[in-house]
């Protein structure tokens, strides 16, 4: 089929008329199973799927093994009951599956208990195991084709959909649902709408904006499928989000016999607290009300394999041979229970008539593929990797329910090939055309839009309307009444959504100093948004998050959150971990600012990802939204169709960021000075304490003190090693000190670092606020973001600036010397200091050439540093990253300086 498949898609979608039986379907299946393989590719190729995790912490004894929370530094695209093996020694490793990683938190379900708490480890996944799996069966299907494949190819967009509308059945289910005692069950106009329309049709979307009651509406469905007879199969990208969806079918349900008998199942280890605690949906819980027997046998096994290893880890050779045979039996009966445990488990979710499972455990459980529903509901369907979705609509008997929101986050992937980027970068509801026919104005009797809002503050609402959803949202009368105590709180009281525009503190924003990585930061940003947090937190909100678009950005956000010790109150993270989540304030830290070019993919230049993610970041919030944003830069460098843009000029006025507000409050102590004079003292006091390493980075705006110059001129005398990044007229003043002076202004601003346990973090110029940390967290977070491997970079030597010139060669133009520069998103040249210059374009190996001449080799192993490529560009990586070194090398950009 080649690459161009959208081209292949129309074509087929075209002749869907025609007399061909399922040829267009098999056609289809053939160009998915192909985009799946370049994903498997990808996945294998991806050296992010081995890395490192922390401050691990045992949650809970699970029925089939225990689940673990831990700490990593990095979101990556991973399907959820991902296979992984957890590396607790270079001897010791323990299997199990991932079951969300969002951000900072990755939680694990492992087959052996390892402790109540891990320091670190090592994690490796196989992501490629599901689509495997997934791939397996849709080449069957292909080759097999069921019966009826009405539905399949009515969400291609093949054949015309079955509509109704069985209003008397709404009806009849939202009087039953009133009697349950949970407000948020009853259905509002919208909703009766949709049940009616989904119980009567063989294909239809619900689309839920954020605070809609789309997962409410979810479970009200799914009592109305009941109460007509239908077996119904509830699935979601993310167990999360299975975990919501089932308990609110739970209670849709709860006066049910489904419900008391154990007919209502969550299959899967739940994610959230909440529904591990509800029994009724557990089937472990349920086989125990069963089979108690066969339970309390298992556990007394279980209990007696642990307590052998441990005597046979200490017994004497004698006896070893007694307690190993003993050991063995107890395993084979063990192994034998747990055999007739799964035929158990397997029996009863034959007889369940609501199963509530991930995507993916639907790909790789056969019991679940197994289960013939009648109905197929597919909550979070914006998530939902479409060949997964596809799979599924294969299994119903009489409909497919889409529920998301496509103005909310899409499916996430690896690969750039063009096959994965059109079946695996679209959802559903863009696949079937509905979203087509949404952007255009064209009716679709498919769709129903649920339009009141039960979340935000009117003027939250009314950004969130206009930016992503035409003006269509309307807020719930009750919303005035009970957000009002709310948006009354200070910090910004009476105001329920603010900018605060950091322009005139000239903040420093920079792409971090990690290998392939985008992802930008702005410290002095970040430290107004933890203590801006702190602020509100003072004043009685005790439910915040704080989003960035960035990784980076978000990581030093919760550094410095839990160093003020919110981290109970407090959650600081990407867009990715708030989707389907609310909070009373939100802070969003848009983070983009000058010494970057413009807009990034996720702020504006992508429209689609830039309005998606902006979108849920701000409808996240209740009661007040606070924006912290260089409005300066994003009148200057995004666009005027860049989202984030449209979002501020929505909210309208702003407010100056003043910091004396967000700073000096009661409860923490005095960290800030206005400006670099006023913090000098400061500087000059936690330099002359310390005997380790100093380092200072003095932009083209900034003035240093006189007393600060003359500290560091005679420090290195002391014994203290320092290093100062500046330009020409800066280092001029310290040329007769044995400091390391770089002629190379780093990107993070003014900063100053001390030790590990002293940071003064400033901006672009004198005037900008100076922030003073003694925590020694967010100092090393702030030190690996500000310096990062630059120090990797070969101090100047004769012999090196040789090599690099006979390499490199003199700029045509100029006579000057060359050194590779970074000329376009993936490309780099060999061009002197003037980026007006002629350029020679660097191939690869090119590359390889010049990194090899300057010695640059892994900190950890000592081997040569490698030039690889990948679809962020070039980057610096390992010899021995396969074998398992940790090592991480500087960024091309720290050892030959950023885009010119």
């Amino acid at each position: 089929m080649g690459d161009d498949s959208d081209s292949a898609l129309n074509g087929a979608a075209e002749s869907a008329d025609a007399p061909v039986g399922d040829i267009e379907l098999k056609y289809v299946l053939a160009d998915i199973s192909k985009a799946i393989g370049e994903e498997i590719n990808a996945a294998r190729r991806d050296p992010s799927r081995f890395f490192r995790i922390a401050n691990g912490e045992r949650l809970h004894d699970g029925s089939d093994g225990y689940l673990y929370r831990f700490q990593a530094e990095l979101a990556l695209p991973v399907q959820p009951d991902t296979p992984i093996r957890l590396h607790l020694s270079d001897d010791d490793a323990v299997g199990g599956v991932l079951l969300a990683l969002e951000d900072f938190d990755v939680l694990l379900e492992l087959r052996e208990d390892i402790g109540e708490e891990v320091p670190e480890a090592r994690l490796s996944m196989e992501p490629w195991f599901i689509y495997e799996h997934l791939r397996e069966k849709l080449e069957h299907l292909a080759e097999n084709p069921p019966e009826y494949l009405h539905l399949p190819r009515a969400l291609l967009g093949f054949d015309e959909s079955e509509l109704g509308e069985d209003m008397e059945r709404a009806k009849s289910t939202a009087a039953k649902l009133l009697t349950l005692g949970h407000p948020n069950l009853v259905p509002n106009d919208d909703q009766e709408v949709a049940i009616a329309r989904c119980a009567d049709s063989s294909l239809h979307f619900v689309w839920g904006p954020p605070g809609t009651g789309k997962t409410a509406c979810l479970a009200q469905v799914t009592r109305a499928l009941r109460e007509q007879g239908e077996r119904v199969l509830v699935l979601a990208h993310a167990n999360a989000a299975v975990d919501v969806a089932m308990l609110r079918v739970a209670d849709a349900l709860a006066d049910t016999r489904d419900l008391r008998e154990g007919r209502v199942l969550r299959i899967g280890t739940p994610q959230l607290k909440e529904a591990r605690e509800r029994a009724e949906i557990d089937p472990w819980c349920v086989l125990a009300r069963k089979h108690p027997d066969l339970l309390e046998r298992r556990d007394l096994l279980e209990r007696q394999r642990a307590s052998l290893s441990r005597k046979l880890a200490r017994a004497a050779n004698e006896k070893r041979p007694a307690l190993a045979t003993e050991l063995k039996e107890i395993r084979d009966e063990l192994s034998a229970l747990r055999e007739t445990l799964r035929q158990a488990e397997s029996s009863l979710v034959s007889e369940t008539t609501v199963l509530g499972a991930t995507l993916s455990r639907l790909a790789i459980d056969g019991v679940v593929w197994g289960w013939k529903p009648d109905a197929v509901l597919i909550d979070e369907a914006s998530m939902g990797m479409f060949p997964a979705v596809l799979a599924a609509a294969f299994r119903a008997r009489l409909r497919v329910l889409v529920f998301g929101d496509f103005r909310q986050l899409p499916p996430i992937f690896l690969s750039s090939k063009r096959s994965a980027t059109v079946w695996l970068g679209r959802d559903a509801f863009e696949i079937a055309g509905v979203r087509g026919n949404v952007d255009s104005g064209i009716p679709d009797g498919r769709l129903t839009m649920l339009q009141t809002q039960y979340r935000m503050a009117e003027p939250i609402c009314r950004v969130v309307s206009k930016l992503a959803y035409g003006g269509r949202l309307r807020d719930h009368p009750s919303l005035k009444k009970s957000l009002a105590s709310l948006i009354a709180q200070r910090p910004f009281e009476g105001r329920a959504a603010v900018v605060v525009d950091s322009s005139e503190l000239f903040s420093a924003c920079f792409r971090e100093p990690k290998a392939g990585s985008y992802s930008r930061c702005n410290p002095l940003h970040a430290l107004i948004a933890a203590f801006m947090a702190a602020q509100a937190h003072a004043e009685g909100f005790n439910s915040i998050g704080i989003i960035s678009p960035y990784r980076a950005q978000a990581g030093l956000i919760a550094k410095a959150a839990h160093s003020l010790g919110l981290s109970e109150v407090v959650t600081a993270a990407t867009v990715h971990r708030f989707q389907g989540s609310e909070r009373d304030l939100i802070i969003y830290d848009l983070t983009d600012g000058f010494q970057e070019r413009d807009a990034s993919n996720l702020t504006g230049r992508n429209l689609d990802t830039a309005l998606r993610l902006i979108n849920v970041a701000l409808s996240r919030a209740r009661g007040k939204l606070v924006i912290i944003a260089d409005c300066k830069f994003v009148r200057e460098r995004h666009s005027s169709r860049s989202p984030s843009r449209r979002a501020l000029r929505l909210l309208g006025e702003t407010l100056k960021l003043d910091p004396t507000h967000v700073f000096a409050h009661e409860g923490t102590r005095k960290s800030w000075y206005e400006s670099l004079a006023g913090a000098t003292d400061v500087i000059v006091r936690a330099i002359e304490a310390t005997t380790q390493p100093v380092y200072v980075n003095v932009p083209e705006g900034v003035t240093l003190p006189e007393a600060l110059l003359d500290l560091l001129r005679t420090a290195p005398a002391s014994g203290i090693p320092v290093t100062v990044f500046a330009d020409f007229d800066t280092a001029v003043n310290l040329e007769e000190s044995d400091a390391d002076l770089r002629l190379l202004v780093l990107p993070a601003g003014f900063f100053v670092f001390a030790g590990s346990q002293f940071a003064a973090i400033g901006g672009r110029d004198s005037t900008s606020p100076i922030v003073c940390l003694e925590e020694v967290a967010v100092v090393g977070a702030l030190h690996r973001l500000c310096v990062g491997g630059v120090l990797a970079k070969p101090r100047p030597s004769a012999d090196i600036e040789a090599r690099l010139l006979s390499l490199c060669g003199r700029c045509p133009d100029c006579g000057d010397s060359r050194l590779p520069r970074q000329t376009g998103r993936n490309q780099w040249a060999l061009q002197c200091k003037s980026h007006r210059h002629a350029a020679t374009a660097l191939s690869q190996t090119e590359l390889q050439e010049i990194v090899t001449a300057i010695g640059t080799r892994c900190p950890q192993c000592d081997s040569q540093a490698i030039v690889r490529g990948s679809r962020g560009g070039y980057f610096l990586g390992c010899e021995n990253f396969s074998n398992g070194c940790p090592g991480k090398l500087p960024h091309l950009h720290d050892i030959f300086g950023g885009v010119s």
